[in-house]
């Protein structure tokens, strides 16, 4: 179902008035899933994955499997109404919001691991995490090349950085352009950098 079949699907129930009704219905099992629970969805999904993957023509097979995988990290916030709903606050827009953390392998086109964080949570702490059971998830599905983790700026930071390579990923962050990347980047010779493809009119590219 797309977003905005989510959104409608939302605002119908809230017509019919029957929120109080399907939060009661839903209550006692909601409860039910603790960190435990929610490791071992990611690891059906895991298997999931590995067994599609696996039933798939051999070239598009051979292709997920050794062509390359890239982790991608991304948040947005989702609006939300109710006080009482758990894991909701003002995002920095004003809206009450949550905030799925999705770690996705884009090649696939398979979401791989998700936090939900509240909409003034900061997403960069939960990152590691995110990456290595990502990681757990190709490997299942019998990825044999090393992934790259990409992000935006958002998600640059040393820590996430280092959970890349601990998890035998390169990693591809957008950098802010302080004082000490431009020292950095300075410091690189000429001859040492790749030529970016399908950028010939952008200027310095």
């Amino acid at each position: 179902m797309s977003i905005k079949g989510v959104v409608a699907v939302a605002e119908l129930v809230g017509r019919l008035g029957v929120t109080a009704a399907l939060d009661d219905a839903v209550g006692s099992i909601k409860h039910r899933f603790g960190p435990a629970e929610v490791a071992g969805i990611e690891e059906g999904v895991g298997e999931i994955v590995g067994r599609v993957v696996g039933g798939l023509p051999p070239a598009r097979r051979a292709v997920l499997r050794t062509g390359g995988a890239i982790i991608d990290l991304d948040g947005t916030d989702v609006e939300c109404y109710g006080s009482q709903k758990e894991r909701i606050a003002y995002s920095y827009k004003g809206v009450r919001a949550g905030r799925p953390h999705v770690a996705t392998w884009a090649q696939a086109g398979v979401v791989s691991a998700a936090d939900l964080l509240a909409g003034d949570e900061d997403p960069r702490p939960g990152a590691g995490s995110l990456i290595e059971r990502c990681v757990d998830t190709l490997r299942a599905a019998g990825a044999a090349v090393r992934a790259k983790v990409r992000g935006d700026v958002g998600y640059f930071a040393a820590d996430i950085a280092q959970a890349a390579v601990d998890n035998g990923c390169d990693l591809s962050l957008g950098v802010t352009g302080n004082p000490a990347v431009w020292r950095v980047a300075a410091a690189i010779s000429d001859d040492a950098w790749t030529e970016a493809i399908g950028m010939k009119d952008i200027p310095g590219s």
